[in-house]
């Protein structure tokens, strides 16, 4: 009888706890029936008939490279008992009507990285105990009206990563208690106050990456209970107006990393509860004096910005309680910051990290007795004082990667072993020079197997130090090398000396007190002392002489080209003088003396279209045509090669290509030898003018 209740019980509990084979089934942290289907390449239809109806936990998901192809609708029927689902990378176009109807205790609903589109008011009809819903990463450009008024217990929302152009009215509508909402990533353009009334309780806003480019007081206003404010990557130029009120008496954190903000004027938070301000990876130049006044600011992220000037008061009335303050990838000098750090006495956090620096003054740290995490990497410093860690015992993590460490001494591990607090020491990525005089105690060090972690991808294993030299250990991780394999010093010692040599100071040449500009720059940093001079110049408008010399280059090429062409240009002007029978007579008259044509020319007809003809190169040939050409240069302007006529322009459409070889052949048959050899002057205008028409010598005609 009992293994009859036995087999019974056990059918039971499969039939209400069943698992498909592409799946897994397990109980999670909380005990409660989960079904996992990560493998991917699942189709429809969903595999919801075999599984059980105790199933409390479902999670569906795929590889990027194997994705799911899912549709859904009301096929949840059967699994009343769900509190979460996850259906993730599954392909999912749109939500069906009453896909979730008769779930009254679903809590989460995770729909992420699915290709949705489009929401309508009957997708979460039945969901009505529904408290997180995320729709991120989705392709949805239109969200109606009072969508989310079934689920109105909603506590966050999250529409990140969409494709929403604009907020539409009500959008909200129903969702009085909703706390948490994310907007990111869509191309809103702008947040009206009036679409955010319906939504009065809520305590964390994000919008990063939705192109604002302002933020109406009147937002903050509609938001009394706003505690955390995410603005990253905008197009802000200034931090909102409405923060510097008593509007948000709650707010305690504001994002505005990667804006458009160049400075931060007088008061800019004067009255605000602000305890973190984030303004990393702005256009900021300028602290002005009272910034930061009658604030409470204790998180303060300037890194990334453009800063080399502090103004003694603009950080003043907020130091002595500032708890963090982030200054990497500034280009301040060190002297700066020695008039503003030793006055920070409760600091837990300090960045300044890719500032250039090239030393760090233990007077820096002299009071940082309270420091937890120090951060100057991706500098050019090549010594650390001792002294830094003796002023700040209670130091967890510092990190010294990215410098241009070759080696660091005794004293300085000595100091590190004795700094019990200390949990995380970074040392990768320095020129580390692997001889006995530079890694000797670092190799020491590590072989006593150390407390602290390194920023290894093994924290516990330090295989990212490695050699950059001599050449015969370079590229070797340092902590597998025997201490007997190090190579000699560069120099010789004598025998007598101990065993490791001491530790050599770098030389003055490389311990320089300027500071270098952050790395990214690639460029020197000048000191605030130095003035103008021609080097300087050179320097910082490298980029404007090459300019103007490649573009006197191209020029004097142009230049060369043009004359070039001029020089090799055949030009042949044509000369008429048809305007000008008197001028037109005397160049006939010159070229018959000159070809000693005896045979008289015949006038052409009357009605006969005449025209006279001769290039540049015939007026060469003929004696005496300098004196018709400067005679008549006055009276031709016009070089164009082109055949003009007295009478009509008819003889232009019977001039050919051929001209030339037309008057060569008139010339053949009018030659003959000149007997005479008398020359007749040619008849002064005058007297041309009383000669008959048809006693003139006629030009050749065409």
């Amino acid at each position: 009888m009992a293994l009859v209740l036995l087999l019974l019980l056990w059918s039971f509990v499969a039939t209400s706890w069943a698992c498909p084979r592409e799946c897994r089934c397990s109980l999670d942290e909380r005990g409660r029936r989960g079904i996992r289907c990560e493998s991917g390449g699942m189709r429809d239809p969903l595999p919801v008939m075999n599984m059980g109806t105790e199933t409390e936990l479902l999670l569906i998901s795929a590889p990027p490279g194997n994705p799911n192809s899912f549709t859904l609708g009301p096929i949840f029927k059967g699994l009343r008992r769900l509190e979460e689902v996850h259906i993730t990378y599954s392909g999912i176009p749109a939500l069906g009507a009453h896909s979730f109807w008769g779930l009254h205790r679903l809590h989460v609903l995770n729909l992420t990285y699915n290709h949705i589109s489009a929401l309508m008011d009957t997708n979460f009809r039945g969901a009505d105990a529904l408290r997180h819903l995320d729709l991120s990463h989705n392709r949805i450009q239109s969200v109606p009206s009072a969508v989310f008024r079934h689920v109105r217990h909603l506590r966050t929302l999250t529409l990140a990563s969409n494709m929403i152009p604009e907020l539409v009215p009500r959008i909200f509508f129903g969702l009085a208690r909703l706390e948490r909402l994310d907007l990111s990533h869509n191309p809103l353009g702008d947040l009206q106050p009036e679409r955010f009334t319906d939504v009065p309780e809520l305590r964390q806003l994000s919008c990063a990456g939705c192109h604002l480019s302002s933020i109406s007081s009147t937002l903050l206003q509609t938001l009394p209970q706003l505690r955390d404010l995410d603005l990253r990557n905008n197009r802000l130029t200034q931090v909102p107006l409405g923060i510097a009120s008593t509007a948000l008496p709650h707010l305690v954190t504001l994002r505005l990393d990667g804006n458009h903000l160049s400075f931060v004027e007088k008061g800019a938070i004067s009255g605000s509860p602000l305890t973190s301000l984030h303004l990393a990876h702005n256009r900021i130049s300028r602290l002005e004096i009272n910034a930061f006044a009658n604030s409470s600011i204790k998180h303060l992220d300037l890194s990334y910005n453009r800063l080399s000037h502090l103004e003694p008061g603009a950080l003043e009335d907020t130091l002595h309680q500032l708890h963090e303050i982030q200054l990497s990838g500034n280009s301040l000098h060190v002297d700066q910051l020695l008039t503003v750090l030793p006055k920070a006495r409760q600091l837990r956090r300090l960045g300044l990290g890719d500032m250039g620096l090239t030393r760090l003054p233990p007077e820096l740290l002299r009071h940082s007795r309270h420091l937890h995490h120090l951060n100057v990497s991706a500098n050019y410093l090549t010594t650390f004082s001792t002294e830094v860690l003796f002023n700040a015992p209670h130091l967890r993590s510092l990190d010294l990667s990215l410098n241009s460490f070759r080696g660091l001494d005794d004293a300085f591990f000595e100091s590190v072993t004795s700094a019990t607090e200390l949990r995380t020491l970074r040392l990768e990525g320095n020129p580390w020079q692997c001889d006995q005089c530079h890694a000797g105690p670092l190799l020491r060090w590590l072989q006593d197997a150390p407390d602290q972690e390194s920023g290894c991808d093994e924290p516990r294993v330090w295989t990212c130090i490695k050699c950059i030299g001599p050449r015969g250990v370079a590229g070797v991780v340092l902590s597998l090398l025997p201490p007997g394999d190090l190579p000699a010093c560069p120099f010789t010692t004598p025998s007598a000396l101990a065993v490791w040599p001491t530790w050599i100071e770098p030389s003055l040449d490389v311990m320089t007190d300027e500071p270098e500009l952050p790395r990214g720059q690639l460029t020197r940093q000048e000191d605030i002392d130095i003035g103008w001079s021609v080097k300087k110049m050179m320097r910082e408008e490298i980029y404007l002489v090459i300019v103007a010399g490649c573009v006197l280059v191209l020029l004097l090429l142009a230049l060369i080209i043009v004359g070039i062409v001029l020089y090799n240009r055949h030009s042949a002007f044509y000369y008429t003088y048809e305007d000008d029978p008197d001028k037109k007579q005397k160049l006939m008259r010159f070229k018959e003396s000159k070809n000693n044509n005896s045979t008289p020319t015949k006038m052409p007809a009357k009605g006969q279209l005449d025209a006279t003809i001769a290039t540049i190169d015939e007026m060469t040939d003929i004696d005496g045509s300098q004196e018709v050409l400067e005679e008549g240069q006055n009276h031709a302007p016009n070089h164009s090669p082109a055949i003009v006529s007295n009478h009509s322009p008819a003889i232009v459409q019977n001039h050919t290509p051929n001209h030339t070889q037309a008057i060569n052949h008139i010339h053949e048959e009018t030659h003959t030898p000149d007997i005479s050899h008398n020359h007749t002057p040619p008849p002064s205008h005058t007297q041309s003018q009383n000669i008959p028409l048809e006693n003139r010598p006629s030009s050749p005609t065409l």
